[in-house]
């Protein structure tokens, strides 16, 4: 007796198990993991992506165009002095330089001899400014400078036979290159002593 009812308690237990079982069996329970949550959430995650122009600006290139222009100066016009084509007052210095020494002749007009207005005209052509020929004619070219204000290239005259005969070039520091005389040829001399300081009569800029 006890044995069947043993059975018949044992059976309904398991009727009652399974009758629960059926009642929660339609129930999925997954875990997220990542989001913690249970009981059957499921949490999809998507990926936006934005499309993002990012200009780069182009880099600006000036270019720049030099226009040379040249100057080409003759005895016409002098009056109000005039600049040289080619070259500066120092140039015209250094390139007297280079013929001290060279023996004076009346009428000589270089490069192997000289005389006074000569040499001056020989050193300006070679930059592109014509001189008149004679010592007389270049001292009414460019303009007048006082013996306070001589710069490098400034022509000197002086009055040796009772008028203006004798033309030189003056370089800095009170002195000048000239074709002096049969003795000395081109030479240096000093514009504050001698014979010079007493025969001086003027200056004529021929560069501004």
């Amino acid at each position: 007796m006890k044995t069947f009812r043993g059975k018949v308690l044992s059976a309904g237990v398991f009727v009652f198990a399974l009758c629960i079982g059926m009642h929660f069996g339609g129930k999925t329970v997954k875990a997220d993991t990542v989001g913690g949550t249970q009981e059957g959430v499921v949490i999809k995650t998507a990926t936006v992506s934005t499309k993002k122009v990012i200009k780069i600006p182009q880099k600006e290139v000036v270019t720049t165009e030099s226009t040379k222009t040249s100057t080409k100066s003759s005895s016409r016009g002098l009056s109000g002095g005039t600049a040289i084509a080619n070259g500066s007052t120092s140039d015209v210095v250094q390139y007297a330089f280079q013929f001290l020494g060279k023996p004076y002749v009346y009428g000589g007009t270089g490069p192997k001899a000289f005389d006074c207005s000569g040499f001056t005209s020989y050193v300006y052509h070679h930059f592109g400014v014509e001189l008149p020929r004679t010592a007389a004619d270049q001292s009414s070219v460019g303009a007048a400078v006082s013996k306070s204000e001589l710069r490098p290239g400034d022509l000197l005259f002086f009055n040796t036979r009772g008028y203006i005969s004798h033309a030189a070039l003056y370089i800095g520091d009170g002195q000048f290159i000239h074709a002096a005389n049969e003795q000395s040829g081109v030479t240096i001399s000093n514009l504050s002593t001698g014979y010079y300081e007493k025969t001086y009569v003027g200056a004529r800029r021929i560069m501004r």
